[in-house]
């Protein structure tokens, strides 16, 4: 599929996640964002590690363990290649915050090896939950086309939306 999120869309989806009560929205909303923010695929955002994403913002860029991810060449990679938005850095900051909440909630450690994206139980969510929360999402927000993660890539970047963060 190569159709992306038009920009109403996402303005839609956004702001049903924003006014939601659901104590999840704002988590997904933040995973939704560093998609957009960074073109991470679904699969590399579902295995990211707190440590990883605390060193991304110490850093202030992403980077994947080497073969994985389809990012540029890193031979012809510039920093600016991966830098963080300022709406990444936000939604990177809140997934950690949310997510120590939801594993101490679940009576379990935050380690450092823990996942970025944490679900009710404490642990990460799958690629499948992930990808089932966006339909459910975007049907509320009634986009009833088909979506899928891979629809943030070649949307217009968060910053460029009002709201934009988290």
């Amino acid at each position: 599929m190569n159709r992306s999120f038009t920009e109403e869309e996402l303005r839609r989806l956004y702001k049903i996640l924003r006014d939601s009560t659901n104590p999840m929205a704002l988590r997904d909303l933040a995973w939704m964002q560093l998609l957009q923010e960074t073109s991470i695929r679904v699969g590399e955002l579902a295995k990211v590690k707190r440590h990883e994403a605390e060193r991304w913002l110490r850093a202030g860029f992403y980077d994947l363990p080497e073969g994985q991810g389809k990012q540029p060449a890193r031979d012809q990679a510039t920093a600016d290649d991966f830098q963080l938005t300022r709406i990444a850095i936000d939604a990177l900051e809140y997934l950690l915050r949310v997510g120590q909440e939801q594993i101490l909630r679940a009576g379990k450690t935050p380690g450092a090896d823990a996942a970025l994206i944490v679900g009710g139980a404490g642990i990460g969510i799958s690629i499948t939950d992930i990808q089932y929360r966006l339909r459910s999402w975007s049907s509320d927000a009634g986009i009833y086309a088909p979506v899928n993660a891979h629809m943030f890539f070649r949307a217009k970047p968060a910053a460029q939306l009002e709201e934009a963060s988290v």
